[in-house]
């Protein structure tokens, strides 16, 4: 699809944009090409610029920016920011508009991420690392009193559901500054959201409501925990009958539902439009464009595993959890193992351009890591 236009510009940037920082990435340039983001949580910002060269500019510059998607809709020109390596998410070809896709790579030749976790510095000063080798090297920089069950990092704040309150704490990234609460009407015990400040969450009763300044909607069932959404769908698991409940995230009107075979589902992501489950069985993956004649695929077997959580770089963490030992394992999208990590679980893993973050939530305190 993309053999005549996918290399039409290839060039080297070593770009010093600040006293203290030299930033290094091969960057493509992809005409005629659109991004689609594997996760909407990975989108960092839409804005108007003057041209493509300063859409490549708002990248490189972005500490989290991977991927960007330069947009002109008639007068307007437009550059929207990814976290996410292209490889995560789509590209797709567009005709109808001017629309180029600025691919970062930040790994040097013989490396590639999601195995190694590349920064952007030349390799002298920061060399890449082993996901692996990255969880053995962390220092533990803050620890929080606080029992959260689901927070959500982005790239600039930090979303900490306290569990069983209601209460949505709400900080700067990456320096943790508190900014302000929201305070649901509920007991919530999962929580998900989007990017236009709406709020997925499940009660103590597993009732499932969804919470915006323009709509709300709850559900009549009594049995979802827990529920995640995407840009076109919400998954809501049900635990009591291996029930899967797919809604139209817009609307909020049923599309299908699925059955399952296992104990317990515990967890659920939604990437590129594609279900993960993790359950007392492993992991698994729908297709949920398939609808109600989606199988699941199974990535991980024989593995009891409970929540996950995934990164922009393609990185699954999975909770492992048996009863008698808890530990974390790191998978790719296909269910290749990466690395495993015995000193924690319900991990949480976020690479800036300079650093790596852990975040271990498994029970309070909450423990923040970084690296280096």
């Amino acid at each position: 699809m993309f053999s005549t236009v996918f290399l039409l510009l290839i060039y080297h940037t070593n770009l010093l944009f600040s006293l203290q920082n030299i930033r290094v990435a091969d960057t493509k340039i992809l005409h005629d090409s659109k991004y689609i983001p594997a996760s909407h949580l990975h989108r960092i910002s839409t804005s108007a610029v003057d041209s493509l060269h300063d859409c490549v500019y708002l990248c490189h510059n972005n500490d989290y920016c991977r991927t960007a998607n330069y947009y002109e809709f008639e007068t307007d020109l437009l550059c929207a920011l990814f976290e996410e390596n292209s490889y995560v998410g789509r590209i797709v070809s567009v005709s109808s508009i001017v629309s180029v896709v600025i691919s970062f790579n930040l790994c040097p030749n013989g490396y590639s991420e999601p195995e190694f976790i590349c920064f952007g510095l030349p390799k002298n000063i920061q060399p890449p690392i082993t996901i692996q080798n990255i969880l053995t090297k962390l220092r533990l920089v803050q620890q929080w009193s606080v029992l959260t069950y689901y927070p959500i990092i982005l790239s600039t704040r930090f979303y900490v559901p306290l569990f069983t309150t209601g209460t949505l704490q709400i900080y700067e990234w990456p320096s943790l500054n508190y900014l302000y609460n929201i305070t649901f009407p509920l007991s919530s015990y999962s929580f998900d959201m989007n990017l236009h400040g709406e709020y997925l969450l499940t009660s103590l009763s597993y009732d499932l409501y969804f919470y915006s300044t323009e709509r709300n909607w709850t559900s009549d069932s009594s049995t979802y925990y827990p529920a995640v959404l995407s840009d076109r769908y919400i998954a809501v698991l049900s635990n009591g009958n291996s029930k899967i409940y797919i809604h139209n995230s817009t609307t909020g009107d049923s599309l299908f539902n699925l059955t399952i075979s296992s104990r317990v589902n515990w967890w659920a992501r939604i990437i590129n439009e594609q279900l993960y489950i993790s359950s007392t069985t492993g992991l698994r993956r729908i297709d949920l464009a398939q609808g109600t004649s989606a199988v699941p695929v199974v990535l991980v077997a024989n593995l009891t595993c409970k929540q996950m959580f995934f990164d922009a770089s393609g990185r699954i963490y999975l909770e492992k959890n048996d009863g008698t030992k808890v530990n974390s394992f790191v998978y790719d999208t296909n269910g290749r193992l990466l690395a495993s990590y015995t000193n924690g679980s319900r991990l949480i893993g976020k690479a800036s351009k300079y650093t790596f973050y852990l975040l271990n939530n498994l029970e309070n305190p909450l423990l923040f890591y970084q690296y280096p």
